[in-house]
């Protein structure tokens, strides 16, 4: 059944449910999906707190205010709002996910940049690109939780546009 974003800013029609992935997937393709997650992982590792420099680097991690790795890295969270997502699902699921990240990462200025927007019916920057990893917990945890439509669409052409104006190549 197809849903609509109504002028009330609520769904028509029946609330969705939720099924296991396992129906819409076959086991190759969770197979490459769980593999890509486990790569995309062990990518990130590289910049948190814990990695290890690369022979050579510039950027040295010394108590967290450097950077793991001599690439640079824009990471940019994106917080679903949407009335489909409960209020106290962002508040203890994606705000509390968001400010675990921007705390774990070894932010330096000329290696590790994270900003954050959300969604709804509209789209709001929670916080710049920033090397200042206090500053996006901050803007996360004091974001209010909007509801209305989700406009995915939306979120990404902000997110390009951020991307585009992070810093140059």
């Amino acid at each position: 059944a197809t849903r609509r974003c109504e002028n009330s800013r609520r769904w028509s029609g029946s609330t969705p449910s939720c099924r296991p992935l396992s129906e819409f997937m076959s086991s190759e393709t969770l197979s490459v999906a769980r593999s890509i997650q486990g790569n995309l992982m062990n990518r990130l590792a590289t910049y948190t707190e814990e990695a290890q420099p690369l022979p050579g680097s510039a950027l040295r991690n010394s108590g967290g205010t450097g950077g793991g790795s001599n690439i640079a890295l824009d990471l940019l969270l994106v917080l679903d709002t949407s009335g489909s997502v409960s209020a106290g699902n962002v508040n203890n699921g994606s705000k509390v996910f968001s400010k675990t990240i921007a705390k774990k990462f070894a932010m330096h200025r000329d290696a590790v940049h994270v900003g954050a927007i959300a969604f709804g019916s509209s789209i709001h920057d929670i916080s710049p690109f920033t090397s200042k990893r206090k500053n996006v917990a901050k803007a996360v945890d004091t974001f209010e939780h909007k509801g209305g439509c989700t406009n995915t669409g939306g979120a990404l052409l902000r997110a390009k546009d951020m991307f585009s104006q992070a810093r140059p190549q």
